[in-house]
C-alpha cells in the first residue's frame, strides 16, 4: 500500500469475505454516496487473501456491481479510491507489522476497527492487541455476533477486548442489524 494520508480510518478485518461484500461494502457506498463519510475518510481492508490494493478496488468494485445493481455509480472512482488493502494472516506479526505502518501513514484520529470475522478468527486479531501489535488506545472496535461459540469463549473474549479498549468504545452487533449501528457510529464518530 502506498502512504495515503487520511484523517478518519476504518480497518475492516475480514476484508475479502462474503460479508463484507455483499453487505458492509454496500453500507458504506451509500455513506459516501449519501455525503455522510467525512473529507479524509479511507477504508483499510485486512484479510488474508494474498490481494493489493488495485485487487482489492477490483473485487469491491464487482460486488458493488452485483449488489448495488444500478445503484451504483461506477463511472466515479471516488469511493474505490479510498479503498485499501494489507494482506495478513490473523496469527501473522508480519501482517500486523504492514497494518500498524500503514495506520501511522497521515492518521490523524485513531481508527475505528470492524471484526467481521468468526468468532475463533476475532480472538486470534483481539490477541494482536493485547501483545501490542496494533495499536488500541482511543480506538473503537465493532464485533460481529455471534460473539463466541459459548459462554466460555465469550468471556474470554470479553476480556481480551476490556484488556486494549475502554467499555465505551466496544460495540457488539449483529451483522443482520449492522447496516444502522455502522452508520450512527461512522457519522458520529468521524463528524
Amino acid at each position: 500500500m502506498s502512504c495515503q494520508t487520511a484523517d478518519y480510518t476504518l480497518v475492516l478485518f475480514g476484508a475479502s469475505g462474503d460479508l463484507t461484500q455483499r453487505k458492509l461494502l454496500p453500507a458504506i457506498y451509500h455513506l459516501h454516496r449519501a455525503k455522510r463519510l467525512p473529507d479524509g475518510f479511507r477504508l483499510v481492508g485486512y484479510a488474508r487473501s494474498e490481494l493489493d490494493d488495485d485487487a482489492f478496488r477490483a473485487r469491491a468494485d464487482a460486488s458493488l456491481r452485483e449488489y448495488l445493481g444500478d445503484g451504483y455509480d461506477a463511472s466515479n472512482p471516488d469511493f474505490v479510491n479510498m479503498l485499501f488493502y494489507v494482506h495478513g494472516g490473523y496469527d501473522d506479526p508480519d501482517g500486523y507489522a504492514r497494518l500498524r505502518e500503514t495506520l501511522k501513514c497521515g492518521a490523524k484520529n485513531p481508527p475505528v476497527y470492524y471484526m467481521a470475522l468468526p468468532p475463533q478468527t476475532a480472538g486470534e486479531v483481539l490477541d494482536s492487541f493485547v501483545r501490542g501489535l496494533l495499536p488500541c488506545e482511543g480506538a473503537q472496535v465493532l464485533m460481529e455476533k455471534p460473539f463466541g461459540v459459548d459462554l466460555k469463549s465469550a468471556e474470554h473474549l470479553n476480556r481480551q477486548l476490556r484488556q486494549c479498549f475502554a467499555e465505551s468504545n466496544i460495540h457488539r452487533i449483529d451483522h443482520y442489524h449492522a447496516q444502522d449501528t455502522v452508520r450512527t457510529l461512522l457519522v458520529f464518530r468521524f463528524a
